[in-house]
């Protein structure tokens, strides 16, 4: 069986844990895929990486995103004052986040930190920067620890399907 949307076979993303609501495509991808659309995800909170702590030495700050951005112009000082969230999704992730001179994506700065989600927030602090993380992925699609809970409420795999995968439907193959 595939799932399709107007007769294709959809790329039914996943992930771990959503941090409570999906993701929409329109805000990762920049273009609107109907399939993916976002949706509350409940149950998630017994993933073991659903609420994460980080803490960055400032000075390591510093260090990885003057390695990705030499422009940025930041150093330990001035950090606290130059780490500004821009804007975030529907669903609380962090969409462009502007630190010293330079914009980044949420996602670019979940790479250079090795962070589970781009849903955090910055706890900037003389010595270390704290990073809070809710999610553990990049919240397209189903979240797996979601489909659990949904099965677990006595949903079947149809249902599952049809609740993270918008207008598709379920095709077999011979």
């Amino acid at each position: 069986e595939v799932l399709l949307y107007q007769d294709e076979i959809i790329d039914s993303l996943y992930h771990a844990a959503s941090g409570g609501m999906t993701e929409d495509a329109k805000e990762v991808f920049g273009e609107n895929i109907p399939y993916l659309k976002s949706v509350v995800s409940r149950g998630e909170e017994s993933c073991p990486k659903f609420e994460n702590e980080f803490f960055i030495g400032s000075l390591e700050f510093v260090k990885r995103i003057n390695a990705s951005f030499p422009n940025a112009k930041i150093d330990v000082q001035n950090l606290g004052s130059e780490i500004k969230v821009l804007d975030r999704t529907s669903s609380k992730r962090v969409k462009r986040i502007k630190i010293g001179n330079i914009v980044m994506s949420g996602a670019k700065f979940r790479e250079i930190f090795n962070l589970y989600s781009t849903e955090f927030f910055i706890y900037p602090t003389q010595d270390t920067i704290r990073i809070t993380t809710r999610g553990y992925g990049h919240g397209l699609g189903m979240s797996q620890w979601g489909a659990n809970y949904l099965a677990k409420q006595g949903k079947n795999y149809k249902e599952i399907l049809f609740y993270y995968y918008k207008n598709v439907r379920i095709c077999r193959v011979k």
